[in-house]
């Protein structure tokens, strides 16, 4: 089974989408006799080994490549302030498969910008002129848009991002970017609300993180082993189930899925228990069912 750590970097890959599309874990419908539970269940895109693997993802492409270089030619690659590679992640590399051990080895005082947003009153931000957030670059938008979160949230949000209310540029591109520019942006319009920019650049004690590869696989067969461990959580061999079980795995995979409540008929339990399911709202996992992967969750309305 999986770990979490690394089924979250596989899932999230926000990205990837290995999560089920459009569900949540709020209500889904009513029910007078109790929690009403939805078994969902959808086809997997690609392969396994695909979707195992990581890639880097905007708006970081270019320092993730770069890192990534570094690190098979050089054994190593060391960051400053961030991880350089996400630890657990497998890449491949000319016919190699690794996972990458990315560890905290350090501690260090480094200078870096530091970005702050003061609200202007909304009278004053009618009239004002100010750059919208998705004109900029996607790299200085996404300051923009964590800076603004914060602030709506009254400074609640949290994030390690921040550093006492301000924005730590602390990747190449950020700091290469429209708040750092000869040129650098003065107001920020974003979601009605306009902010003007302050740049400070401040002494901070930043993590170093370095990562390493640790070959896992030589051959693409052999990867796909790599692959269905670190995502499968249940393997299921439809032979083993009643009828009506498998009739319900096959209707799971309609739009709504299926829905029970309690007491649950005995397919339906005989599916939730070979899924590895139990009372709680579970998304995001995976199981190999006839020697295919599928993506499920169970949603509940209490």
């Amino acid at each position: 089974m999986p770990s979490t750590t690394r089924r979250a970097l596989l899932a999230s890959a926000a990205s990837g989408g290995l999560l089920l599309a459009g569900c949540s874990t709020s209500p889904l419908s009513e029910s007078e006799s109790g929690p009403t539970y939805q078994l969902v269940v959808r086809s997997f895109d690609g392969t396994l080994s695909e979707a195992a693997l990581w890639s880097p993802g905007s708006p970081f492409d270019d320092t993730r490549e770069r890192a990534l270089d570094t690190l098979f030619e050089s054994g190593s690659v060391t960051a400053t302030g961030y991880e350089p590679v996400p630890d657990g992640v497998y890449v491949e590399r000319d016919g190699t498969y690794y996972e990458v051990a990315t560890v905290l080895t350090g501690r260090e005082r480094v200078e870096r910008p530091v970005v702050r947003f003061d609200a202007l009153p909304e009278e004053e931000s009618e009239s004002v002129s100010a750059t919208r957030a998705e004109s900029l670059p996607r790299v200085d938008e996404r300051v923009a848009k964590i800076l603004h979160v914060h602030e709506r949230s009254g400074g609640s949000h949290p994030t390690d991002l921040l550093d006492d209310g301000g924005y730590v540029l602390r990747y190449p591109a950020e700091r290469e970017g429209a708040y750092t520019a000869s040129d650098p942006v003065e107001r920020v319009r974003i979601h009605g609300r306009v902010y003007r920019v302050r740049v400070a650049t401040e002494t901070l004690a930043e993590p170093v993180y370095t990562a390493h590869a640790i070959e896992v696989a030589g051959t693409e067969a052999a990867f796909a082993d790599v692959a269905t461990a670190s995502i499968v959580d249940e393997t299921v061999d439809p032979a083993t189930l009643p009828e009506g079980a498998r009739d319900l795995f096959r209707r799971a995979l309609a739009a709504d899925g299926v829905k029970e409540t309690r007491p649950f008929s005995d397919a339906f339990a005989a599916l939730l228990d070979v899924l590895g399911l139990g009372d709680e709202a579970t998304n995001g996992r995976h199981v190999l069912y006839g020697g295919e992967p599928y993506r499920y969750a169970l949603y509940v309305n209490d």
